[in-house]
């Protein structure tokens, strides 16, 4: 049996968003529609949701950006971004101008050298990844090339490394999720504490339009597609 979600789906266009909430509702599912950046966010500050698509724009920020502004709004909830842009458009427009780039994986020892090398470190490389056996093993590997490394696991203890070393790389690989891995570097551009980032994706190209994989939904999608994920997207 299907487990019954309780969904918000925000988008600037109202259409859309009543579309796929109605879709939702059909199947059983709790769904509200939200036009626009800021009914999105008052939703959420008032709904108990379970997930969320998120295609409402806020004034002055990117997509990625309002993406993070309104998930953070329910850390509990699981969020995806919807998006026009392909996965490497929406990775250019975060990154701007700083140089981050994405190695998709499986990643070979070379490559992960020659992008460290590319970025030019005269420091410390902090590596971050969401468990330990993938992150021990590019430390062992730079380790190996001579580079200093640090290996953490999480945002918060990358954030301390970065105010206490002299970090000049950082390695982001935390788990599947590339928009996880985005939201980092996200928080840590805000802070001003951005450095040259490789994102670190643990499954190939062919991976990168599943949104269990990546958090975010490239439109436009296949809505019984998406029905037939659901459960997938809220484990």
């Amino acid at each position: 049996m299907i487990e019954r979600r309780r969904i918000l789906v925000a988008d600037d266009d109202a259409d859309a968003a009543h579309a796929l909430a109605d879709l939702l509702k059909f199947e059983g599912h709790k769904a509200d529609a939200a036009i626009g950046g800021g009914n999105a966010a008052r939703e959420l500050e008032s709904g108990d949701y379970d997930m969320a698509f998120l295609d409402a724009s806020l004034p002055g920020r990117s997509d990625a950006e309002s993406f993070f502004h309104l998930s953070k709004r329910r850390p509990g909830m699981r969020s995806y971004l919807m998006t026009g842009y392909s996965i490497g458009q929406l990775l250019s427009q975060t990154v701007k101008s700083s140089g981050a780039r994405l190695l998709h994986g499986p990643i070979a020892g070379p490559t992960l050298l020659a992008a460290v090398r590319e970025a030019g470190t005269d420091g410390i490389i902090l590596a971050t990844s969401h468990g330990p056996g993938a992150g021990e093993a590019v430390r062992d590997l730079l380790a190996e090339a001579e580079y200093a490394v640090v290996h953490v696991t999480n945002a918060a203890d990358a954030r301390i490394q970065i105010e206490e070393r002299r970090v000049h790389v950082l390695i982001l690989d935390l788990g599947l999720r590339i928009i996880d891995a985005v939201g980092v570097y996200e928080t840590l551009q805000a802070e001003g504490q951005a450095k040259p980032t490789i994102i670190m994706s643990g499954k190939g190209e062919a991976a990168l339009d599943d949104a269990v994989a990546t958090g975010i939904i490239t439109k436009p999608y296949d809505p019984v597609r998406l029905l037939g994920q659901i459960e997938r997207l809220a484990a």
